[in-house]
């Protein structure tokens, strides 16, 4: 039965923690698909980003580390009352993860029609989301289901992270076409910054 008192800290840390299983025993990322990838370089090479996978593991260790301290310092406080603490530990693993998923993305051109005007644009499309975000969304499930009455925020925050972020649009320039057939041509100027897209869509889990 669950816990009729409010819950405090550690207690809904340590109900997070019991979906959010990323890492395994040796802070390597938790899947039955690595039982056989870490047993052949090649595999490992050809079907995963070595790279990526080691910089979230590390930022998930990081993470850990974070809801550790958390436990140390407030694990007895009200969970309710001292919720931003876990949510700003919670959305800069998401952001940090985001960004190096932009570093290891991958770049394309589009073009497409927009009422009379033609569009360019030449976008940074990240790697997609996936085993993590999984995994940050059944430590939240978890916590509704001991917690029921933290669900509407739970709930609320799996909304905001399975949303996902839109690509980072490097170059944008459009071509109007008027009834005369005469054209206009307009651009952005310049290009944007990865820092600025990083800035706007960065996840935000507030109160």
């Amino acid at each position: 039965m669950p816990d009729m008192q409010k819950p405090d800290m550690q207690k809904v840390i340590e109900e997070f923690r019991k979906g959010f299983q990323y890492l395994d025993g040796t802070k390597h990322r938790r899947s039955r698909c690595y039982e056989f990838w870490y047993k052949s370089d090649l595999l490992r090479q050809n079907f995963t980003n070595v790279k990526l996978t080691a910089e979230i593991e590390k930022a998930v260790e990081n993470f850990n580390t974070q809801l550790d301290s958390l436990i140390q310092n407030k694990g007895k406080h009200d969970f309710v009352e001292h919720k931003q603490d876990f949510l700003t530990c919670l959305a800069e693993l998401l952001n940090t993860v985001q960004e190096k998923r932009f570093k290891y993305g991958k770049e394309a051109t589009h073009t497409f029609m927009h009422h009379n005007q033609s569009i360019f644009e030449r976008v940074l499309i990240p790697k997609g989301s996936s085993f993590l975000e999984q995994n940050v969304v059944n430590g939240l499930n978890s916590i509704s289901n001991e917690y029921p009455e933290l669900k509407n925020k739970m709930d609320e925050m799996i909304g905001k992270i399975q949303a996902g972020t839109p690509p980072y649009v490097r170059l944008h320039e459009s071509m109007t076409i008027y009834a005369d057939g005469s054209r206009f041509f307009s651009a952005s100027g310049h290009e944007s910054t990865l820092k600025d897209h990083l800035e706007n869509v960065a996840l935000k889990l507030n109160r």
